[in-house]
């Protein structure tokens, strides 16, 4: 094995071992992850793909836009069909046969991975080598010339394994799109893939102040449209609240015991004065096995529970900011134990205590000054992709 490759391959699993030095149950969160995803590469399942995903195979030299995952389906569904090709699992690969959009598979590798977050091997080190030569091959017959690859994160194993597989391939460019907001003290993407493009100047200047050079982050926005409700925001005394989950339980004991105790807390305040409060579960939160001492939990996509409540809470969930964008009230409750940074400084989110909210709920929730919709308009995720990558070609030209 080449220094190089070994280089590599501590590249990988090297955000995972740092972070799971504060957040202790980062590493297990991490391989039972990964090891629930190796359940769908069975070689029944992978021939199914292949057979069924025909159709779905791109051409040589045919694809301008590799993008990982479906995390960006405004992106994928808004540029050109033909220009772009999903790489995934099973359920990518469901979304790429309704769509009709072009797929390549590339679940093979979870397994192993999982199990180099463990423990690594010489024997999983030259299969995950292996990996990442073959399916640069495969990557590099179906690019385009000047073709990229788009990430939505890249600091987990996998992500790095696939920009690892791209630069063997030799694409012109490997970016990784922002999905969640930073907080100063936990911005943890950026730092590998060759472009980062960032939600606003704020999370630029978290990155930049990591030591991030600045140069290699572009400015795009959300990585998706706001959704504008159609439903006007109730009048006060009428609204109903929604709390944002997140996974913190996944993280430590401390983090889970405090987040637990804040929706506890929030709900029996809300309750007291007459209110129900929901709880949005997140994807990470599925089968929890504290969900089922929580009543009214809703699991429905973001732009439904826009429509259907008024006010949501969280602590640092981004799902907070589209919520203010959509002319909902947001509210986040902060807290030391998540080294939360104040939304209020750079966003029209109102932030608290739990303390302060047990004191002022009230006052939040039925705020009548609202964001107002009628005449927003918007750039598509795909108009504001291709324009910061327009300035990256005519800064590189």
């Amino acid at each position: 094995m080449t220094k190089e490759q070994q280089n590599d391959l501590d590249i990988l699993f090297e955000h995972v071992h740092q972070r799971n030095k504060t957040d202790k149950k980062f590493l297990s969160t991490i391989y039972s992850g990964y090891r629930r995803h190796k359940l769908w590469t069975n070689i029944f399942v992978r021939i199914c793909i292949q057979l069924l995903g025909f159709t779905l195979r791109p051409s040589n030299s045919s694809v301008k836009y590799f993008i990982w995952g479906t995390r960006f389906e405004e992106l994928i569904l808004t540029l050109p069909s033909n220009e772009v090709c999903v790489l995934g699992g099973p359920r990518q690969f469901i979304f790429c046969l309704k769509h009709r959009r072009l797929f390549l598979p590339s679940m093979k590798l979870w397994g192993d991975l999982a199990q180099g977050t463990v423990k690594r091997t010489l024997k999983i080190d030259k299969k995950i080598i292996n990996y990442i030569d073959h399916f640069g091959q495969k990557i590099s017959e179906k690019a385009a010339e000047n073709a990229i690859l788009v990430v939505d994160n890249d600091s987990q194993p996998m992500q790095r394994t696939i920009i690892l597989a791209a630069r063997r391939a030799k694409l012109k460019q490997d970016i990784c799109i922002q999905h969640g907001i930073f907080q100063s003290k936990s911005a943890v993407d950026g730092w590998f893939a060759k472009q980062f493009f960032a939600i606003n100047e704020h999370q630029k200047s978290i990155l930049v102040d990591k030591g991030i050079a600045s140069d290699k982050i572009k400015i795009m926005g959300f990585h998706s449209s706001s959704y504008l409700p159609i439903r006007s925001i109730a009048p006060p005394g009428k609204r109903k609240i929604c709390f944002f989950g997140q996974p913190w339980v996944k993280y430590s004991e401390k983090k889970a015991y405090r987040y637990l105790e804040i929706i506890q807390t929030a709900k029996r305040v809300l309750c007291e004065s007459g209110y129900s409060m929901f709880y949005k579960l997140h994807p990470w939160e599925r089968g929890a096995e504290y969900l089922r001492r929580l009543s009214d939990v809703v699991n429905v996509p973001l732009p439904v529970a826009l429509e259907r409540y008024d006010v949501f809470i969280s602590l640092t969930s981004t799902a907070l900011l589209e919520a203010e964008m959509a002319g909902r009230i947001a509210i986040q409750i902060k807290d030391d134990t998540f080294n939360c940074d104040d939304f209020s400084c750079n966003y029209n989110v109102f932030t608290t205590t739990l303390q302060n909210f047990q004191k002022n709920h009230l006052e939040f929730i039925n705020y009548h000054e609202v964001r107002n919709n009628d005449d927003v308009i918007q750039e598509s995720a795909a108009e504001r992709f291709k324009k910061q990558l327009y300035t990256n070609e005519v800064n590189n030209s």
